[in-house]
């Protein structure tokens, strides 16, 4: 998943990183890619603590969502990918329909980025539902409506689906017209 930071930097002082989507979650370094690194580390060993104690994984929220808040306010904004599937508890198997061609566009895109199929999906599944919140358009009769998929912890209910994270639902099916990130920042064991 791709969580936002915030990196500060004053004179004589290491590069500060600070994740607003985990309160309580920062991390600093004396070079940025080091501050990097340590976020992602401070990150998935906070989530970490928060499943073992029954918490679920923090949504991403867009930059867009933070940047007026004036306790970043001179901050440069990133993001830092972190592999949650260890996070997520163990793999049940699952009977989908998905029509011929998409399947085959799905396994191609796995294969680039090595992964597999579950893999990717999951991973496209969490990535929409950290940026839209569960919000999808639906299209009736030509106009269109936002949808909100059902309540997200931690989430306002009230979105607006727009730009490219929109989804359109087909009768049968439904295509993302997001690229999520899948890079993986961490090697299973």
């Amino acid at each position: 998943m791709r969580y936002p930071v915030v990196i500060h930097k004053e004179k004589g002082s290491a590069y500060g990183v600070t994740v607003p989507d985990i309160p309580g979650c920062f991390s600093a370094g004396d070079t940025l890619d080091e501050a990097f690194a340590n976020a992602r580390e401070a990150i998935f060993a906070h989530l970490e603590l928060v499943t073992e104690s029954g918490g679920d994984v923090a949504d991403a929220r867009s930059i867009e969502e933070h940047h007026t808040n004036k306790d970043y306010a001179g901050g440069t904004w990133a993001f830092v990918d972190v592999d949650i599937e260890d996070l997520l508890g163990p793999a049940e198997r699952v009977n989908v329909t998905i029509p011929k061609r998409a399947l085959q566009k799905i396994d191609i895109a796995a294969k680039r980025r090595g992964d597999t199929r579950s893999g990717l999906l999951t991973r496209a599944a969490l990535d929409f539902i950290s940026i839209s919140g569960g919000t999808f358009v639906k299209k009736e009769a030509g106009r269109q409506r936002s949808v909100h998929a059902g309540p997200i912890v931690g989430e306002r209910t009230t979105r607006k689906a727009a730009g490219p994270t929109a989804i359109e639902r087909a009768p049968k099916a439904s295509v993302s017209r997001a690229k999520p990130s899948v890079a993986k920042t961490r090697k299973s064991a």
